[in-house]
C-alpha cells in the first residue's frame, strides 16, 4: 500500500502526545521532518493481552490498550474470569 520509497517503521504519526496516527499513503514524505502526514481522522489503537503463570491454577489475565504516549485513554487491567488461559487475554 505504501510506496517503495516509505519506511514502514513512519506509517504511525505521532502529531501530538495523545494520539498515533494512520500515516497517509498517497503522499512524499515531508521535507522539513522526512514523516509522512497524518490522516486525523485515522487512529492507531493498539490492544495485546497477556496470561501470567498461564495453564495453572493461579492463572491472572490482563490486557492493555494503547492510543498515544500521554493519553488518559490508555489503560491497562486485570481480567475477572474463571477460565484464564493466554487465548482469553
Amino acid at each position: 500500500r505504501y510506496g517503495q520509497n516509505v519506511d514502514l517503521d513512519h506509517v504511525e504519526v505521532c502529531d501530538d502526545d495523545c494520539w498515533t496516527y494512520v500515516a497517509c499513503d498517497t503522499t512524499d514524505p515531508r521535507e522539513d521532518c522526512g514523516r509522512l502526514s497524518a490522516h486525523i481522522d485515522c487512529i492507531v489503537i493498539a490492544v495485546d493481552g497477556a496470561c501470567w503463570n498461564n495453564g495453572t491454577a493461579t492463572a491472572k489475565a490482563a490486557a492493555g490498550v494503547f492510543v498515544g504516549d500521554e493519553s488518559t485513554f490508555n489503560d491497562s487491567f486485570i481480567l475477572d474470569v474463571s477460565n484464564t488461559a493466554n487465548q482469553i487475554a
